[in-house]
């Protein structure tokens, strides 16, 4: 017998939830609807995260029908995501002093191209470095039209989306793409000369990430060494999972809270996989407790392999 849940979600506002509740506020840039579905999408945000967000008379928050089989695993989704139009370059030219005083902007696929011109332009002109989700294989190459989409400093795709990166970035309209892992490993190389840090998500099995340093090396820090070197981190095999579909969200929220407190990148592996394990227990997309900065986690580093 199936069962309907109605629960807040969204990847921008997933990960503003999930940091928070990790001890990092943010200032969550965004709009939603005069309406009890607004009221639950920022009911769970700090009072200071909500501080951005626009309240639109006119318009009925976004919303999202998802699907899961018995596993937790999406099988459908739908969305109406018109009120994502509201977050205008006005609205963000209007949060610049936010933006310029932020060490990391993060970005997801939802804003308009003209939306995302001005954030990247912001974001280029103080030298802020953006995260980007790509958030869907149908937008994952979005910010690369505009004209500053070189202060993307870290993303975030799937396989089907690294490989429409690659392909606008390379110039490469080849159909025919392989997933075995040389494959993958060699694109993951083209796409890190592009954007310095490239974490691949590979569901069940773990994360490739790409990127000039070793895994010993905080992020944030300029490299001098011009070699690329690929990781992947293999994740523990999972039981009696609920729901998946916050897991990513909540890596996310995990290994940018351990970036911003200059931790190792096998550290910030090591929080941001622990963050993703709560969320595939948790019925919503994002637990109502996380945890802090006492947890294993940011003591441990995670196993890898250099491929």
């Amino acid at each position: 017998m199936g069962r309907l849940e109605y629960t807040p979600g969204g990847v921008g506002r997933n990960i503003c939830e999930a940091m928070g509740k990790l001890g990092r506020n943010c200032h969550f840039i965004s709009a939603v609807g005069d309406d009890e579905q607004g009221r639950i999408l920022t009911r769970n945000l700090s009072e200071e995260s909500r501080k951005c967000i626009k309240i639109c008379r006119d318009n009925h928050s976004a919303q999202c029908i998802v699907v899961l089989d018995k596993n937790g695993n999406c099988s459908f989704l739908m969305g109406d995501m018109n009120i994502h139009n509201q977050i205008t370059p006005e609205m963000i030219e209007y949060y610049e002093d936010q933006i310029k005083q932020s060490p990391l902007l993060i970005i997801d696929g939802n804003l308009s191209i003209d939306a995302m011109e001005k954030t990247l332009q912001i974001a280029h002109y103080h030298a802020i470095p953006v995260f980007y989700e790509p958030t869907d294989i149908t937008i994952a190459t979005k910010p690369l039209i505009t004209h500053y989409w070189k202060a993307i400093k870290f993303i975030t795709p799937n396989l089907g989306e690294l490989k429409q990166i690659y392909q606008h970035l390379e110039g490469n309209t080849t159909k025919e793409l392989t997933y075995n892992l040389d494959n993958i490993v060699n694109i993951a190389k083209k796409v890190a000369n592009f954007i310095d840090n490239v974490i691949i998500t590979l569901g069940d099995q773990g994360i490739l990430i790409a990127r000039k340093g070793l895994a010993t090396d905080p992020f944030l820090e300029v490299k001098s060494d011009t070699n690329i070197f690929v990781r992947h981190y293999p994740i523990e095999k999972r039981t009696d999972i609920l729901n998946v579909s916050g897991a990513g969200d909540c890596f996310a929220s995990g290994f940018i809270t351990a970036i911003l407190d200059d931790q190792p990148e096998e550290t910030c592996m090591s929080v941001g996989f622990a963050a993703a394990v709560t969320a595939l227990y948790s019925q919503s997309p994002v637990p109502s407790k996380i945890f802090s900065r006492d947890h294993v986690s940011w003591k441990q580093k995670a196993n890898y392999v250099t491929l």
